[in-house]
């Protein structure tokens, strides 16, 4: 599996809120009882953009 470093090109382009929401997915099905499920998408949109800016 890539890092997200070597991806980053993917979490700017038009394929960007797929990505997001995918990784988003995956991170919800490891904490499943997490009651704020919609701050793990503001998490993984603050961290796609941050890798995408580096």
């Amino acid at each position: 599996m890539a890092s997200l470093g070597e991806r980053k090109s993917e979490f700017a382009g038009a394929e960007a809120a797929s990505h997001h929401k995918k990784i988003a997915e995956l991170a919800s099905a490891e904490f499943p009882g997490y009651e704020l499920a919609y701050m793990i998408e503001y998490g993984v949109y603050g961290l796609a953009n941050a890798v995408a800016s580096e």
